[in-house]
């Protein structure tokens, strides 16, 4: 019989009545099967560890446990008893060595023959990690070997056991860690029910991707035509079609977080989300703080030992700063987050004040007056029309009196242009006088 040799092709024996059988006739059914085992050993699988096959290292032997494995003839590798072997000691050096398993076989008695594996021990380089898809002793001409071809019976292919370190005081440590397993062979891998399956793809553009895709149904039942991908993974990014939960740590590389296509604004409460909308005419970046709840941004502080917040904005539309708030551009807006900018009964007074003691503001105030012809005439009739200026206070009390219009829109320049005035009203407010010597703003 010949699987593959001469003729090129599987044949078997064709069993007829009559026939006289001999050996050769009962040798060839089994290397039939064999053949055709080991042949499917490496085209529905590839090669490597399937079971077990766990490491012991005591006074310089090595102990494999039962197991078995596929070397990369397709051969099966059965250790139905633990296998030893000794590693030659150095003494008063550190060294390390690789285990391998090998295939083998022998004749017992006129009858049978006996697959018996081997383990053989080599040397290594401490510098450079053990690859087990190069295994030593590996003949050039079997690195290419197809399951078309019948496996040799006698040729060593080392499965990777593990690597074992000795130290110079006589301890040996196995690592394990680089152990080749077998796997699966295929383009698809399909659930049992039909309704899963995981795709391999190389692509004509030469990008390799994995696709897991549902199988749509109609009716709960009969299978329509078409399916929904689940999850693709290829060379250049990861789609998740649906929803993504990740119930661990994610961590984003440099290429950073981007939000590509926009949501519909969040029309009713739900949990914290961030998300990216398009909503009269702007472009936001938005995030929603569910009910209660709080946005923080903060640091670890090595003195408190503890997280300690520095800005928190919570759902109530409360902003926190803890610590030193610097604005390096225009703050606009009203205080106290009320219609009214003048948010204290004094402010108007200690406003007008204000101007009548550093005449450089009066600049834009007058542009603001100039929109209230009245108060314009009333203010130059009050005040400007004096021979001599009264006090500070007796200007700040004439001023009062002018339209509360006026002072708000004062109270907002101040407010816009000069943030450090503010600060410097708390003295007339609370009567303690105009202080002179204060640096302008």
């Amino acid at each position: 019989m010949e699987t593959g040799g001469k003729s090129g092709w599987v044949q078997r024996i064709r069993y007829r009545d009559g026939d006289h059988l001999g050996v050769d006739h009962f040798d060839n059914e089994q290397r039939y099967h064999v053949t055709m085992r080991r042949r499917h050993n490496l085209t529905g699988h590839t090669w490597g560890i399937a079971d077990g096959l766990e490491i012991e290292v005591a006074s310089g032997v090595v102990t494999v446990n039962r197991g078995c494995a596929v070397d990369g003839f397709g051969r099966e590798i059965v250790v139905g008893r633990p296998l030893k072997a000794a590693i030659t000691p150095r003494s008063g050096e550190r060294y390390v060595n690789d285990v391998w398993l090998c295939y083998g076989r022998t004749t017992e008695g006129n009858c049978y023959w006996s697959e018996k594996p081997s383990l053989m021990v080599t040397d290594a380089d401490p510098d450079r990690p053990p690859d087990p898809d190069e295994p030593p002793d590996l003949r050039d001409c079997d690195r290419k070997f197809g399951p078309h071809l019948p496996a040799p019976e006698d040729a060593k292919w080392p499965v990777f056991l593990a690597r074992v370190t000795t130290e110079r005081s006589g301890k040996a440590v196995p690592d394990t860690v680089h152990r080749r397993y077998v796997g699966v062979r295929a383009a698809r891998v399909e659930h049992p029910g039909g309704r899963v399956a995981v795709l391999l793809h190389d692509t004509a553009e030469g990008r390799r991707r994995l696709v897991v895709q549902e199988r749509l149904t109609a009716g709960g039942t009969a299978r329509a035509p078409g399916s929904r991908p689940l999850l693709i993974v290829d060379d250049a990014e990861v789609v998740v079609p649906d929803r993504l939960v990740v119930r661990g740590e994610l961590r984003v590389g440099a290429a950073g977080l981007r939000f590509t296509t926009p949501s519909p604004p969040q029309a009713a409460p739900g949990p914290g989300t961030v998300y990216r909308s398009e909503d009269g005419g702007y472009r936001d970046l938005r995030i929603t703080l569910p009910d209660q709840g709080r946005a923080v941004i903060g640091a670890w502080s090595d003195e408190q030992e503890e997280f300690v917040p520095c800005l928190t904005v919570s759902a109530d539309r409360t902003v926190t700063v803890d610590g030193t708030l610097v604005v390096r551009g225009r703050m606009e807006g009203y205080a106290a987050g009320g219609d009214d900018p003048v948010d204290e009964p004094g402010l108007p007074v200690a406003i007008a004040t204000v101007l009548a003691g550093r005449p450089e503001l009066l600049a834009d105030v007058v542009e603001i007056l100039k929109k209230v012809p009245d108060a314009l005439a009333r203010l130059r009739r009050q005040v400007c029309g004096r021979r001599e200026p009264g006090t500070p206070r007796a200007v700040a009390v004439e001023l009062a009196e002018l339209e509360p219009a006026v002072l708000a829109e004062v109270a907002e320049i101040l407010r816009r242009e000069f943030p450090r005035a503010l600060s410097i009203l708390c003295n007339p407010v609370h009567g303690q006088g105009w202080p002179e010597s204060e640096p302008e703003s």
